[in-house]
């Protein structure tokens, strides 16, 4: 364990050093942490662990049981089903969150395809307009009869 500690102390990412020394005095006589030495034989021991009362007087009438396997120590671990029905829910909830975006960003691309068909068809408009007014003001000039204008400076300008 010393080993373990000066090992860790060196690593540059972990500088405080291992937190949990407290739990390990606990849990260092239980087989499932221990070194795998003694795998097949049963612990004698007692069921309950407790605190030393001369360690941590605070906590002298607390005792929790580690040994037990009836659960206790796979009560974090889910079963594969539900591992699975949740990543299948995840992975359906993803796939129609990602129809939705598809969806509206098809929208917003038909949205803009039809804003800018319609802007070209404006534009197209406006400049007939303008061609038109253009030729109205020439059609003028042109049909203009030079004789009728009395002033010669008028007349040199049309």
């Amino acid at each position: 364990m010393e080993k373990a500690k000066k090992l860790l102390m060196q690593d540059p990412k972990l500088k405080k050093g291992f937190k949990f020394d407290h739990v390990w005095l606990l849990m260092k006589d239980i087989p499932k942490f221990s070194d795998n030495v003694n795998i097949g034989i049963p612990d004698t021991e007692s069921d309950t662990v407790g605190f030393p009362a001369s360690q941590t007087p605070e906590f002298s009438s607390f005792t929790i049981n580690l040994n037990s396997d009836d659960g206790g120590s796979n009560s974090s671990q889910r079963p594969i089903e539900s591992k699975k029905a949740k990543l299948k829910r995840k992975l359906d909830e993803d796939n129609t969150c990602m129809d939705n975006l598809v969806s509206s960003t098809e929208k917003i691309l038909n949205f803009l395809k039809e804003s800018a068909s319609s802007r070209e068809k404006n534009n197209e408009m406006v400049l007939l307009r303008m061609q038109k007014k253009l030729a109205l003001k020439e059609n003028k000039i042109l049909l203009t009869n030079l004789n009728f204008i009395d002033d010669i400076n008028t007349r040199q300008f049309i």
